[in-house]
């Protein structure tokens, strides 16, 4: 079975609440994208049923109107620039890779990213430390025209050097490079991640309240 998102979603709709309309960017619900075996629910959806015999996975989704950006700032142990897709594809792998246990990417799968509609070079930025010369973090932001929406994708900071503002700065540097040419910005992640990334964002200035439940019925 297939489940296709929010089919019937008009793009005013969507840019008048896309966090609470929406469980993913408008581009993705447009381009057909369908979810196999999962039930996904916006929160107020969700407490109005009984969904214990599923799986449930937690999702934030939060809005940013890019009318106060922070300051991005960084220590002169690093700097940062813009990714070249050739050059720094295994940068790129290895950055993603080294930052999760349950997520893994290919040289592929990266390159893909770069064939949509919403792929933005200036939009990849990598973190360099200069003592090694090695890339220790990672953000990749989209954006769609149509919308006219910034959508942060991945912020990664390698482990060994988490803590130390890197992804504040890739976050707030995201930001000022989105607001040249979007009109608002969100982004998503697993409320129950280890490393509560949505502090982060709210930090910085992300808002809102909305959750969304990815289920699968429990065998």
């Amino acid at each position: 079975m297939a489940i296709y998102l929010h089919e019937n979603l008009s793009l005013v709709d969507y840019c008048q609440d896309p966090c609470k309309t929406s469980s993913l960017p408008y581009w993705k619900i447009k381009s057909g994208i369908a979810i196999n075996d999962l039930l996904i629910l916006h929160d107020q959806e969700y407490r109005l049923g009984d969904f214990s015999s599923f799986s449930d996975q937690q999702y934030f989704r939060l809005y940013h109107d890019l009318k106060r950006l922070p300051i991005a700032t960084i220590d002169k142990q690093f700097f940062s620039r813009v990714v070249n897709i050739k050059e720094d594809i295994d940068a790129i792998v290895n950055t993603i890779n080294t930052s999760y246990e349950d997520i893994k990417v290919t040289a592929l799968q990266v390159r893909k990213w770069t064939e949509t509609v919403v792929y933005t070079p200036q939009l990849w930025l990598l973190i360099i430390d200069k003592n090694s010369s090695s890339t220790v973090g990672l953000g990749i932001a989209d954006f769609d025209f149509e919308t006219k929406e910034g959508i942060l994708e991945w912020i990664q900071i390698v482990p060994s050097f988490r803590h130390r503002g890197l992804g504040r700065y890739l976050v707030a540097s995201l930001l000022l490079e989105i607001k040249k040419f979007a009109e608002f910005a969100t982004v998503s992640g697993q409320i129950n991640n280890l490393y509560k990334p949505e502090r982060l964002y709210r930090y910085l200035g992300f808002t809102g309240t909305d959750i969304w439940h990815v289920m699968k019925k429990i065998d």
